[in-house]
């Protein structure tokens, strides 16, 4: 008998030996707050920052495109508070410099980039009408979060930087519309029909320095791994409604819709 236990001892030993020999370490993500955690992973797959498996969260916006307590439209005729009828038919807008705050402490967008030897949030969006929902960048900690702040435009850095530091597609890249040859980057950019009788168009614009700042109190939670969404509502009725196509000169429309612009974005529970 113990001839025999001894024997089944040393098969299961032999066996076990094997078995180690056959397993092969599986690689993946090991950051706690990366998206794609993966806790059965041995090895990670991230030897540098370059060449790595793990995706992150995102802080993403959803943007309510407000006038007349409806969703804007492009190409519709809207009246202004002195009955003048107007058109918008295109529409663009500059955010970035995100912050959220966690009890005391304001947390950032994870990446980077270095301007003028400064290293700087990469986190300039462009929001348009043609859409609603908008990635700013990664933002990884979880929490409770009880404001938002931002700025409409751009810090002087990033004002000041060539477009050539970002690939196209970037917000701000020379592809993009809020770029402009002579006169830089621009906080917005609306196409206007002031005249529906001629149908003549134009085009509305300020620099994006200096910059519109905001702080909007929220209610939001994020868990580790998360995106987290904020939704904003912007009420044009207070970028437009002040206008007088007939009287205004155009850099003083632009004016006036740099005053509206720094009321009119609210926090969607």
């Amino acid at each position: 008998m113990k001839r025999s236990r001894w024997i089944s001892i040393i098969h299961l030993v032999i066996i076990g030996v094997l078995l180690a020999g056959c397993y092969e370490n599986q690689e993946g993500c090991l950051d706690l707050f990366a998206s794609n955690f993966d806790v059965d992973a041995d090895d990670d797959c991230c030897p540098d920052p370059e060449n790595c498996c793990c995706e992150y969260p995102d802080l993403q916006l959803t943007i309510a495109h407000q006038l007349d307590s409806a969703s804007l439209q492009l190409g519709q005729p809207y009246q202004t508070n002195s009955g003048h009828t107007y058109i918008i038919t295109e529409l663009s807008f500059l955010l970035s410099d995100f912050a959220l705050r966690s009890g005391s402490t304001w947390v950032g967008i994870r990446d980077t980039i270095r301007l003028e030897d400064q290293l700087r949030p990469d986190d300039a969006v462009r929001i348009s009408r043609s859409s609603f929902r908008f990635t700013v960048g990664p933002f990884l900690p979880p929490g409770s979060f009880d404001q938002v702040r931002f700025i409409c435009g751009l810090t002087e850095t990033e004002a000041n930087t060539s477009p050539s530091q970002f690939e196209s597609g970037h917000a701000l890249s020379s592809s993009s519309d809020l770029w402009d040859e002579s006169d830089g980057y621009q906080m917005f950019r609306v196409g206007m029909i002031p005249d529906t009788t001629t149908m003549d168009t134009i085009q509305l614009q300020i620099p994006a320095y200096p910059s519109i700042p905001f702080t909007l109190d929220i209610d939001e939670e994020k868990t580790i791994g998360s995106d987290l969404n904020i939704s904003i509502s912007v009420n044009y009725n207070l970028w437009f409604d002040s206008l007088n196509p007939d009287t205004d000169l155009i850099s003083e429309m632009e004016a006036k819709i740099a005053e509206g612009i720094k009321s009119s974005f609210s926090y969607l529970p």
